[in-house]
């Protein structure tokens, strides 16, 4: 069903998970008419949840939108960063023991904020590591070979892999970049064991509604990415908007709902009328 905006879908729903690149943000500008619309979600009352698959800690994504924008302050955010701190202070929770052992982290920023986390053990060797942590992004498709070597290396010793970001590709203003989701797919096809934290998983789903007593049939996900945020949706029982104009482009579009991945609702960009 085509909508016009979220208005139309206020009555219905008393929380809503909503994404942020690409719905919120384009990675460098806040989208105006997103902010209006989440703070008259607010103002009615309404429970707003910003879901992002980025694998940064929530208060290093809230300092990134209130630079945007002061109307994107105080709104609750659980990202996929957020979720492996909390995995790794309950690694038994998701039998996911090996975590409190050392990680080797495959990223081109040593500065990234992920590897600051408590309870994070760090090795730079491939050798003494128990598994890989992904959270490397690049800017050209070339580049998705830098990695290969270390790769082929941690599938050989049989390394689990953690990606805090199942996205293959963000916005960054006009570029499209590739994310550790890309990586962790290259590691797949190698043979490599991936844990993917952050939609479409559904543990990721059950943690960021866990505090919020609210049945799922009054929670609704937005989103840009059919793979992610409307398989994530549909797999947890959710109805979904995707919007349109984000980060999918029509090819996979029309790919994707032909083979399941359908939304309960369209928009073409995320506002509110």
């Amino acid at each position: 069903m085509m909508i016009q905006g979220i208005i139309e879908l206020v009555g219905k729903y008393n929380l809503f998970l909503i994404d942020l690149y690409g719905v919120m943000h384009d990675g460098i500008n806040h989208f105006e008419k997103a902010a209006e619309a989440v703070n008259y979600l607010r103002d009615e009352g309404k429970k707003v949840i910003f879901f992002s698959n980025t694998p940064r800690p929530k208060e290093d994504v809230e300092r990134k939108l209130i630079g945007m924008s002061p109307k994107l302050k105080d709104f609750e955010i659980v990202t996929s960063g957020e979720f492996f701190k909390y995995t790794l202070r309950h690694p038994k929770k998701y039998d996911l023991d090996f975590l409190s052992q050392y990680a080797f982290p495959l990223s081109n920023n040593l500065d990234h904020p992920l590897l600051t986390i408590p309870n994070l053990k760090i090795t730079n060797s491939i050798e003494t590591a128990s598994y890989l942590l992904i959270i490397a992004s690049v800017k050209n498709k070339a580049d998705l070979s830098m990695f290969d070597r270390i790769l082929e290396q941690a599938v050989k010793r049989n390394l689990p892999c953690i990606c805090p970001n199942p996205d293959l590709v963000a916005r960054q203003g006009k570029d499209i970049i590739y994310t550790a989701g890309s990586f962790a797919l290259k590691y797949k096809e190698l043979g490599g064991n991936v844990y993917y934290m952050g939609k479409p998983e559904n543990n990721f789903y059950k943690f960021a509604l866990d505090n919020n007593n609210i049945i799922t049939q009054y929670v609704l996900a937005v989103g840009d990415n059919l793979y992610t945020d409307i398989k994530g949706a549909n797999g947890s029982g959710l109805d979904s908007l995707f919007v349109k104009n984000g980060v999918c482009d029509k090819d996979d579009v029309n790919t994707l709902m032909n083979i399941g991945l359908k939304p309960t609702y369209i928009i073409d960009d995320f506002k509110l009328k």
